[in-house]
């Protein structure tokens, strides 16, 4: 029997709270045509122009990282990439995934070389100047993270025009190499699906910070595949929605080999109309012993009209395991905000000091090295007005 489109992701946890209907008759073969940019590229930057690759800063090329557009690295027969292209994105039926595949046409290839260790982060820096409310743009972007290195990468993914995106990013992390990923997102006026996935190999680390700041409508999946011994993930980030935003996060980890261990922390503040949901899963196969996985999640629901979603999940086929879950969803402190008038502070200062010892947890997990003073500005920023 044939299900339709909307039967088949009502059955799929994935879309468990996010309606296919609001992705309904868009076109999804719609092409950005880039005008000329003319911008200096920083030593340690990667300029993106609308998705498409523009140029690399010359630490950059310094390093021997190989970076360029993901059609031309195709073309070359890449072996890294040829491998593992569409292999770590889940082969699942999601029309969305499918589209992207066929459809293409903007993004980036990234190989971090053997043995290469930085501290100065890489900086993706995407300049976003057009879009079509009603129409996708297809990016996919690769990052191969080869053998024993260890590299922090910035990706800052702002946008302030109205637009519509499907996002596939593939992330491969090699043998004792650790890949650090601060991903910073706010777009007010977009309407975004983004599938993020990441295989790892023995030894190696995943970091992934991501940072949602707000958008209109973002669909964020993600994957981690914590394939060998040793493997590790620590998922760290938050969003802040107010107005009518709309942020759905769900979050796989799954464990496919002993030894191998997740660990999540979240924080989500909703405010005015807004909706965010958090849906998290660890998964231990059966044969994964001595492996670990904890999920700490907290909320602060700020308005009678926000809505907030929370579900941590633990799978666990495996008795040799260490594992924990918890998740918490409340409002401010009426008593701490009385409190701290009563020492002298304004009400909007102690509701602003509140939300920002609220996020430290977060804040304190991302490296001194990519933590910037233009994060904790726009975090005091995004908070201001709430």
């Amino acid at each position: 029997m044939k299900h339709s489109k909307q039967e088949y992701y009502l059955n799929h946890e994935q879309w468990k709270y996010t309606k296919i209907s609001y992705f309904k008759n868009y076109n999804s073969n719609y092409a950005i045509k880039n005008d000329p940019i003319n911008k200096t590229c920083r030593s340690n930057e990667i300029l993106l122009h609308n998705g498409e690759f523009i140029n690399a800063g010359s630490e950059i090329l310094k390093n021997k990282i190989v970076v360029c557009g993901i059609n031309d690295a195709l073309k070359n027969d890449n072996p890294n990439l040829n491998k593992n292209f569409n292999a770590v994105i889940p082969s699942i039926k999601d029309s969305f995934l499918n589209d992207n595949k066929k459809y293409f046409s903007k993004g980036y290839y990234l190989y971090i070389p053997n043995d290469l260790e930085i501290i100065e982060p890489i900086i993706i820096n995407n300049i976003s100047d057009k879009g079509d409310e009603k129409s996708f743009t297809n990016f996919r972007n690769f990052i191969f993270c080869d053998k024993n290195s260890k590299v922090k990468i910035i990706n800052y993914d702002s946008s302030n025009i109205s637009q519509c995106a499907n996002i596939v990013n593939e992330t491969f992390i090699n043998d004792n190499s650790e890949l650090e990923i601060i991903n910073e997102s706010y777009k007010p006026k977009t309407q975004q699906i983004s599938n993020f996935s990441a295989k790892l190999n023995k030894n190696s680390r995943l970091i992934l910070h991501a940072l949602d700041f707000g958008g209109r409508l973002l669909k964020s999946n993600y994957y981690i595949n914590l394939n060998q011994s040793g493997s590790e993930c620590l998922f760290n980030g938050f969003n802040i929605a107010k107005s009518n935003h709309y942020i759905d996060n769900y979050i796989e980890i799954l464990h496919n080999n002993k030894n191998t261990k997740s660990d999540l922390n979240y924080k989500i503040i909703s405010t005015e109309k807004s909706k965010s949901i958090l849906f998290a899963k660890a998964i231990i196969k059966k044969y994964s012993s001595n492996s670990e996985a904890y999920q700490n999640n907290h909320n602060l629901i700020l308005s009678e009209q926000s809505t907030i979603h929370s579900n941590p999940q633990l799978e666990i086929y495996n008795d040799d395991v260490k594992c924990s879950h918890g998740s918490t969803t409340g409002q401010m402190d009426d008593d701490v905000i009385h409190y701290m008038r009563t020492r002298g502070i304004n009400i909007n200062d102690a509701k602003k000091l509140i939300l920002e010892g609220f996020l430290d947890d977060v804040i304190k997990n991302i490296s001194k090295s990519v933590f910037t003073v233009k994060l904790i500005d726009n975090i005091k920023q995004c908070l201001k007005d709430i």
